[in-house]
């Protein structure tokens, strides 16, 4: 019969790494293996003192799972998916430095409620070319003060969640960078620059796929800035709105590749450039196909919403 796992991978300390290299824990997690956390106190933290980093890899299959019920797993760190797969509940990668999340291969990654960036002025890096990721609830990427973070999608599928309540450069002041080159990313609320004075760059080509079934909602942030660009692959969604923010400004150019919006509703719920007030909301078309149903308003819309004017643009160039 094979021996109980040591106590220390039952820690209850904050930091269980730490905790492990205190006690004799023999050998390591055999390949396809499975290695347990259930923590009901306190947070699991892999490297959250003393400016430390860890590394998390899983190579060959096998499961680990670090599920907290309504408590975190904070990781400082590098995380890298392979093989096999990762749950991790309510989690933060980069609360008070870097996190990053490497996906390939056929790795599988779930998560619940998850914050890359969380930290004033932290970093997050999220890499995906295979496998899948699974988010059940919010996802926020660069949601600290001042955070920063990259999000580089080849190839894999992406879900990153059905609430709105995350963002893409969530934090205020914060910024971040999507670049979706394969893949199929799916965000039923897609909101880059949803922070304050943040900003978000996104770029779209080669075979990626960006799916949004509710709509997408660009610069919600106070005085945010955001510019998407299509330059191949598919963008689906059922509504637009550019500018969403008091004295935001967003940018969605087409150079090439297939745009489509459903827009549904009227003025309110439908296809809005230019949507809070003092914002402003510019299209822009050079190729591609791009298809707008149901209405569509530009510019004008902020009085509705309690402020001045908001000013719209559509520009088509090329043949």
């Amino acid at each position: 019969m094979r021996p109980p796992p040591p106590a220390c991978l039952s820690t209850t300390h904050r930091n269980p790494c730490a905790a492990l290299r205190r006690c004799d824990c023999p050998g390591a997690v055999s390949n396809s293996g499975t290695l347990q956390f259930n923590q009901t106190s306190g947070s699991l933290s892999l490297a959250y003192t003393g400016g430390a980093t860890a590394t998390l890899s899983l190579t060959s299959g096998g499961t680990v799972g670090l599920p907290q019920s309504s408590l975190t797993t904070i990781i400082d760190g590098a995380v890298n998916v392979q093989a096999g797969r990762l749950t991790t509940g309510t989690s933060e990668f980069g609360s008070t430095g870097t996190g990053s999340l490497s996906i390939l291969g056929s790795g599988s990654v779930g998560t619940t409620n998850v914050r890359f960036a969380s930290g004033s002025g932290a970093v997050a890096v999220f890499t995906m070319s295979g496998g899948t990721f699974a988010n059940t609830q919010s996802f926020y990427f660069a949601s600290g003060t001042a955070s920063s973070g990259t999000f580089t999608m080849t190839g894999g599928t992406a879900s990153l969640g059905p609430q709105s309540g995350g963002g893409l450069a969530r934090g205020t002041n914060s910024a971040a960078v999507m670049n979706l080159s394969g893949g199929t990313c799916s965000w039923n609320y897609f909101e880059p620059a949803k922070g304050d004075t943040s900003t978000a760059t996104i770029t779209i080509s080669g075979s990626a796929r960006l799916n949004s079934s509710n709509l997408i909602r660009m610069s919600m942030g106070t005085s945010a800035t955001s510019a998407l660009t299509v330059n191949g692959g598919v963008v689906s969604s059922s509504q637009l709105r550019l500018g969403h923010g008091t004295n935001s400004a967003s940018t969605f150019t087409v150079t090439s590749g297939s745009v489509g919006f459903s827009g549904i509703g009227t003025t309110i719920n439908g296809n809005l450039i230019g949507y809070g007030a003092g914002s402003s909301g510019t299209l822009a078309f050079t190729g591609g196909t791009t298809a707008f149903a149901g209405a569509t308003t530009v510019g004008g819309v902020g009085p509705a919403f309690g402020g001045g004017g908001s000013r719209g643009m559509v520009k088509v160039e090329g043949e």
